[in-house]
């Protein structure tokens, strides 16, 4: 599915135009994971949540919020029905119990509106407006989340790129989950575009650098990753980071910036420092926690990198375009040396993600239309030390009613076969020496029984190699 360009929207250092959707890469992960599609034709995804039924929501940039339940639990979406239409450019999207907020926008402001879905159709039957006002400026109201106690918390950008800002601009702002205003938890941010409680109650929220703002040439500020702390600010639109560029040489023939010039009329004294630092321009949209996704857990924080949009003078980069990770105490506190660190690359622009209740990392890409689904193959980490070489394992006939026959370039040794069900569970494993480079599975698994129709996912490997190949079963 194609969409053209009609207009380009500029969020922060995010590019959130209509522009054709991209053809999608190979998505690499860390050794022991494996992405699939869940989703596919998505219109420019923007925000996702999952309900509690399990069934995963997707807002996108043309107004829509689809519902894409998996009823057979194959791991894959079963169909796509619109749960609720006519909103210009919902940009977040939480659950508090049934029902769905959405943060979104009117003409000349953004609203909050909670939707209810009353007879479990996955179609919205009352929408209520619960905050209006919001300011519309060079950003916008952003991504929202809830609180142990059900407070609503809102991410607000920047209305302008200097001076004082507006009463509710450049702040991240709680109210209750009828709408009431509580108060203003911090300040100072440029375009902070989610937000995340961990299982500690810290509230973290990722803010975009500049891309050059205007009188104020700071092209290589570092993208940043905010501990919320009630009553603080965090810089904007005087300080970014801690007020230097990033330092690219080697990068950059000329460096644009240097020591010093992220900071302005003394902008960083008495502001709270970002917690983690990311690449200038990495676009950092979506944050999630671990919790639930399986190999990490509750101390653990990952961000979607939109990536790099704007070209800056003289200088070959492109940051983003992944998914990285970022390490915390068990206090929810950042760890000694937090990060980030990347977790899957080739994505287009991935902007939004969360664990699913199935323990996999659900990822909408904006620039690809895709809901990809990323889980864990490897428990332990088995194969972090192997080369990886697709090429080496040929499945056949793909996809297949059965048998299927696996073969592989002679290796020196023995060699090993596992394959996995799309959920990530072990169906067979077989050991091999050296003399063998072929077998035939009979599309059963350990316990004798045939294996039910759906993607699967073959892994091999050796003393030195590792190769890993999808194949699809046909009923």
């Amino acid at each position: 599915m194609k969409h053209l360009a009609l207009r380009l929207l500029i969020c922060g250092g995010i590019f959130l135009g209509l522009a054709p959707m991209q053809s999608q890469a190979a998505i690499e992960t860390i050794p022991g994971y494996y992405a699939f599609e869940y989703a596919t034709d998505m219109p420019f995804p923007t925000s996702i949540a999952f309900s509690p039924d399990s069934t995963l929501y997707v807002a996108t940039r043309f107004g829509e919020i689809y519902c894409l339940p998996d009823t057979n639990g194959d791991g894959f979406a079963d169909t796509t029905i619109v749960f609720d239409s006519g909103y210009p450019l919902p940009l977040g999207i939480a659950f508090w119990g049934n029902d769905l907020y959405v943060s979104s926008s009117e003409p000349d402001s953004g609203i909050i509106t909670k939707h209810v879905d009353l007879d479990g159709d996955h179609q919205a039957d009352v929408r209520d407006t619960l905050v209006t006002g919001l300011p519309i400026g060079d950003h916008r109201n952003n991504g929202i989340t809830f609180d142990a106690a059900g407070d609503l918390y809102v991410a607000v950008g920047s209305f302008t790129s200097e001076g004082v800002q507006p009463p509710l601009s450049s702040r991240i702002l709680r109210y209750t989950n009828t709408g009431t205003f509580v108060e203003v938890m911090g300040e100072g941010f440029r375009n902070p575009y989610d937000l995340v409680f961990t299982s500690t109650g810290r509230l973290y929220a990722p803010d975009n650098g500049p891309t050059g703002d205007a009188n104020f040439t700071c092209y290589e500020a570092p993208d940043e990753l905010n501990l919320l702390f009630s009553f603080r600010n965090y810089g904007y639109p005087d300080c970014f980071g801690v007020g230097d560029c990033v330092d690219l040489t080697g990068m950059c023939a000329q460096p644009p910036c240097g020591v010093g010039e992220c900071e302005r009329n003394n902008g960083c004294e008495g502001t709270q420092p970002p917690a983690v630092f990311f690449d200038p321009h990495a676009g950092v949209t979506g944050i999630t926690t671990g919790d639930g996704f399986r190999g990490f857990g509750s101390d653990y924080l990952f961000v979607a990198e939109f990536g790099q949009t704007v070209f800056v003078p003289n200088c070959l980069t492109s940051f983003g375009h992944r998914i990285s990770f970022v390490a915390l105490t068990f206090l929810g506190l950042p760890s000694a040396n937090p990060g980030p660190f990347e977790f899957a690359t080739g994505f287009g622009n991935p902007i939004d993600l969360t664990v699913g209740p199935d323990s996999s990392l659900y990822v909408a890409d904006y620039g690809t239309g895709i809901i990809h689904r990323i889980i864990q193959t490897q428990p332990g980490g088995v194969g972090d030390d192997l080369a990886n070489d697709p090429g080496i394992l040929k499945p056949g006939p793909n996809p297949t009613r059965g048998p299927l026959k696996l073969q592989w370039e002679p290796t020196q040794g023995e060699a090993y076969l596992d394959i996995f069900d799309v959920a990530g569970r072990l169906i067979r494993s077989e050991s091999f020496d050296q003399s063998m480079s072929r077998w035939v599975w009979d599309l059963r698994d350990r316990s004798g029984k045939r294996v039910t129709s759906g993607l699967y996912l073959a892994r091999w490997r050796s003393s030195t190699h590792i190769s890993r190949q999808k194949f699809l079963i046909l009923d």
